[in-house]
């Protein structure tokens, strides 16, 4: 059934999302950010996830990259 493999897909990446948050509210940005990617990866239309990295780029002080992965999630969420 191809709704029960989305469904799961998300469910991971819900968790992923998660994980990659409880990590940045650690301080573990680093971390944190591959778990956002993966999430970017698997379910690209969950723009959530490019935000909250985007956001840790900048604890990070990355701040360009920061900015660019934060205007991409933003364009991501009106277009997707």
């Amino acid at each position: 059934n191809p709704f029960a493999q989305k469904e799961i897909f998300e469910n991971e990446s819900i968790s992923d999302l998660q994980r990659g948050k409880n990590l940045a509210s650690k301080g573990e940005f680093e971390d944190a950010i591959r778990f956002y990617e993966k999430v970017m990866e698997s379910n690209p239309e969950k723009s959530d996830a490019g935000i909250f990295k985007g956001f840790a780029l900048y604890k990070m002080g990355k701040y360009d990259e920061s900015v660019k992965t934060l205007e991409a999630s933003v364009l991501q969420d009106k277009t997707g």
